[in-house]
């Protein structure tokens, strides 16, 4: 039998994620809002317990633009974590474009980071570009560091 294991508290040494005070601190009396747009499910599911596991409140997961850009409007979430390619008519692009219409910071994180794709984000850069596949570490650092720097302004 071969028995795989997982690396313990992420894959990348040298890296602290927030403590829960800091999250507290962060939060005030309330988690942070995270929305999360991903089609994938099993990426959907792993990104959302990493950031559940982190402190962080998932207003949902949703797999189109259509249904995240309704949300960022109804919910107005701290922040959007948001796939390029989604079901539907629409993409990531559509959805971060709303987003920051709203003055709601987002992060991509796709396997799509070509420049074509980058380039369409130009009028609205992201907080960070995640490039599939990177690590759950990797994700809480980026929302962490986002919502930081949003909540020191």
């Amino acid at each position: 039998m071969i028995r795989l294991s997982m690396p313990q508290n992420g894959d990348r040494p040298g890296f602290t994620p927030a403590s829960d005070q800091d999250r507290e601190e962060l939060a005030g009396a309330s988690a942070l809002k995270v929305l999360l747009v991903e089609d994938d499910y099993f990426a959907a599911m792993s990104i959302e317990t990493a950031l559940q596991d982190a402190g962080y409140k998932i207003v949902d997961v949703v797999d189109t633009a259509e249904r995240a850009i309704a949300l960022c409007a109804a919910e107005k979430p701290d922040l959007v974590v948001t796939d390029i390619r989604l079901c539907g008519e629409l993409d990531g692009i559509d959805v971060a474009k709303c987003a920051a219409q709203l003055g709601i910071p987002y992060i991509i994180a796709s396997a799509h980071s070509d420049a074509k794709t980058r380039a369409r984000a130009d009028g609205f850069p992201p907080a960070d570009w995640l490039v599939k596949p990177f690590s759950n570490r990797d994700l809480v650092r980026a929302v962490d560091s986002e919502l930081r720097s949003k909540t020191s302004h």
